[in-house]
């Protein structure tokens, strides 16, 4: 898909002009179908409670979706993002915690991998506009980059697609494999640890 513009926001299918063609979806499951609407694959990621995904963008080989989700019932809105491969594979999920309810509603791909999300915030007195910068990891926050500040995706790459990468502050550049039978290239799945 590579580096693109395009974005959906509310419900509404945006053409996807990557290498291979089609549309993306970020409703509950994510999905990506082909030229002609046949679905590639569908995922569905909500480890939270009350998730509403509202945006995506194509970003460096795969999705990023915007949104947000309640880490209880009871607890406040917070902002999410989901980063997956051109295979629908979850690279990482993070939500950020900021001041009562907030959602993020669209985003758009930056040079560096990262993200900039745009979306509200509760005020006092109605709602804020919060425009969220991300990292190419999915952190907003230097605070939380920890080993992540001077780690880039490229060098974290090992080269398998049978593996996720991923950066955590506290665990640095991680390599998890992805399940068995895992979407791995166009005709391709995972099958102990290689592409076949």
């Amino acid at each position: 898909m590579g580096a693109l513009g395009s974005h959906f926001h509310r419900g509404r299918l945006r053409p996807d002009p990557g290498q291979r063609g089609g549309f993306s979806d970020a409703g509950r499951p994510a999905s990506l179908a082909d030229d002609q609407l046949a679905v590639v694959w569908k995922r569905t990621y909500d480890p939270l409670t009350d998730v509403a995904a509202a945006g995506i963008v194509a970003v460096d080989g795969g999705l990023a979706i915007v949104g947000s989700g309640r880490p209880t019932a009871s607890a406040a809105l917070d902002v999410l993002g989901v980063r997956t491969d051109l295979y629908g594979n979850l690279l990482y999920f993070r939500t950020e915690a900021l001041d009562k309810d907030q959602t993020l509603a669209a985003a758009a791909a930056l040079p560096d991998g990262g993200l900039v999300a745009v979306g509200t915030a509760a005020a006092a007195v109605g709602a804020d506009v919060l425009i969220l910068r991300t990292n190419a990891w999915g952190y907003g926050f230097c605070s939380a980059l920890g080993d992540c500040l001077t780690t880039s995706p490229a060098s974290c790459d090992d080269g398998s697609p049978c593996t996720a990468e991923n950066c955590t502050a506290a665990l640095g550049c991680q390599h998890n494999p992805l399940v068995q039978g895992a979407m791995c290239s166009d005709t391709g799945k995972c099958s102990s640890g290689k592409c076949l």
